[in-house]
């Protein structure tokens, strides 16, 4: 394989390990059963990038969208950063 497949290969490799999770991980960051995550999913409210036979993957982004502390966090980072952009505050 030559130098630049390679890397792109490698990219994509940490792009799936680092931004993709299946089912077990999402029940896991929203703290729900599995019967949850096929609801939102029938109703539109979160859908799987992939499907198969015994699971499903899912933008982790999506999810993590999904849950309260997550959100909270945001809207706080987002906060800090309203503030740090008006002149003359240091934080």
């Amino acid at each position: 394989m030559s130098g630049c497949c390679s890397k792109n290969r490698e990219k994509l490799i940490e792009f799936i390990q680092n931004e993709l999770i299946n089912t077990a991980e999402v029940m896991q960051i929203l703290n729900c059963s599995q019967q949850n995550i096929s609801d939102l999913i029938k109703r539109g409210d979160l859908v799987p990038v992939k499907e198969m036979p015994k699971d499903r993957l899912f933008f982790k982004t999506d999810v993590l969208e999904r849950n309260p502390f997550y959100i909270e966090l945001r809207n706080m980072l987002d906060e800090i950063i309203s503030v740090s952009d008006i002149p003359n505050v240091k934080l």
